[in-house]
C-alpha cells in the first residue's frame, strides 16, 4: 500500500473519529436550566439563534451526534414547553419552545464540557399614563387666592409619576405647562398601551362651602350632577373648536363595556384611601361621560382631588403632607387594583 493511500485512510479514519465521537450524551434540569453532557474534545461554539414570534430558541451543533437514549420531551415547567432533536449528517439541531416572557442565557462550560441554557422570567412592568389636567392656554378652574388647577394637577401629576415610577412604567401626557386636546390624551395613552390611565384635577363650585374628594369613571349614564363636572372639564372642546370624531366613538364603545367594572373598582379604592388618610370629606365616586376618558382602551378614572374654590381645601392641598398623603393613597390603590 502506498503511503499516499496510508495517510488519505489515516486522515479519513481522524475525520470520522472526530464526527462520531462528539456527542450530547446526557440532557438534566435544574430550576432554573437545562444542561446538555457533551463528549467531545474540540472547542464549542454553537450557532445559537431565537424566533421572538414563535418563541422558539433554535441551537445548531456541527460535527456531532446526539445519544440515542435523547429524545424530545415535553417539558410541564416555567421556562420551557418542550425541548426537539433533529439530526441531519454531521449535525444536530436543537428547538427549544420557551413560554412566554422568558429571557435565556447560553453558556460553554469545559472539564467536563456541558452546554447551559438559563432561564429567567421577564419582568414585564404594568404601564400608567398620568394626565395632569387642563394646561397651557386652558387654565381649568381658578380657585382662593387665584390658584389654577392646571398648576396643582401638574405638581401631584409629577409627585405621583415620581412614586409609582419606582414599580411601573409611567408617562405623563405633559411635563410643562402645555395645552393638550382632551381627544390626544387618551391617544397618548393607548399609543404608549398603557394598563391604567388616571387623570388629575382639582374641582371647584360657586358655593363656596363645596369640600371633598371624589373619583370618577366613564359612563354614558350620568346622574345630574356628574353631567355637570363633566360639561366643565368637556368645554375644552367646544371653547378651542375641537371637533369629536364620531369614527373613534364607536371603536371605543367595545372598549367601554371591557374596562367598566375595573374602573369603578379603582375609583372606589381610591375615594376611600384619599378619604381615610386626608380626612377629605367623602363625596363618593360617579359615572360621566368625561371625554378624557372616553377614548381610553384600558381602565379610567379622574380624580377630583379637592375643591380649590374652598378655602380649608385649597389651602391643604397647597402643602406638602397633604400631597404626599393623597400621592400614597393613590400609589396603594393602584397597587392593590393590579394585585
Amino acid at each position: 500500500m502506498s503511503k499516499k493511500i496510508q495517510l488519505y485512510l489515516l486522515l479519513l479514519l481522524l475525520f470520522s473519529i472526530n464526527i462520531y465521537g462528539n456527542k450530547i450524551s446526557n440532557m438534566r434540569f435544574g430550576s432554573d436550566r437545562v444542561v446538555f453532557d457533551i463528549n467531545s474534545t474540540e472547542d464549542l461554539n454553537p450557532l445559537v439563534n431565537y424566533d421572538e414570534q414563535n418563541k422558539l430558541l433554535f441551537v445548531e451543533f456541527e460535527n456531532m451526534q446526539k445519544s440515542k437514549d435523547l429524545n424530545n420531551k415535553v417539558i410541564n415547567g416555567n421556562y420551557i414547553e418542550k425541548i426537539e432533536f433533529l439530526n441531519m449528517d454531521d449535525m444536530t439541531d436543537l428547538f427549544v419552545s420557551l413560554r412566554p416572557n422568558i429571557k435565556y442565557e447560553t453558556l460553554v462550560l469545559k472539564e467536563p464540557t456541558r452546554f447551559i441554557i438559563k432561564f429567567e422570567k421577564e419582568s414585564k412592568k404594568k404601564k400608567i399614563v398620568i394626565d395632569a389636567g387642563h394646561g397651557g392656554k386652558d387654565p381649568g378652574a381658578i380657585g382662593y387666592k387665584n390658584i389654577y388647577e392646571k398648576d396643582l394637577a401638574l405638581k401631584f401629576a409629577k409627585k405621583l409619576e415620581s412614586k409609582l415610577g419606582k414599580q411601573y412604567d409611567v408617562l405623563l401626557t405633559r411635563k410643562t405647562d402645555k395645552f393638550i386636546t382632551l381627544k390626544n390624551r387618551s391617544k397618548i395613552a393607548n399609543d404608549f398601551e398603557a394598563d391604567l390611565f388616571i387623570s388629575l384635577h382639582m374641582n371647584s363650585n360657586k358655593n363656596k362651602s363645596a369640600s371633598g374628594t371624589e373619583v370618577f369613571y366613564y359612563s354614558r349614564k350620568s346622574s345630574k350632577y356628574a353631567k355637570e363636572i363633566a360639561k366643565f372639564e368637556n368645554s375644552v372642546n367646544e371653547k378651542y373648536g375641537i371637533k369629536e370624531d364620531y369614527t373613534e366613538l364607536i371603536v371605543n364603545d367595545i372598549f367601554y363595556h371591557i374596562n367598566q367594572e375595573k374602573s369603578m373598582n379603582l375609583a372606589s379604592t381610591i375615594e376611600k384611601k384619599l378619604v381615610s388618610s386626608t380626612k377629605f370629606r367623602e363625596r363618593g365616586i360617579f359615572g360621566a361621560n368625561f371625554a378624557v376618558l372616553r377614548g381610553s382602551q384600558s381602565p379610567a378614572v379622574l380624580i377630583e382631588l379637592a375643591f380649590i374654590s374652598n378655602k380649608s381645601d385649597a389651602k391643604k392641598v397647597c402643602t406638602e403632607w397633604y400631597q404626599n398623603k393623597m400621592i400614597d393613597s393613590i400609589e396603594k390603590a393602584i397597587k392593590e387594583s393590579f394585585n
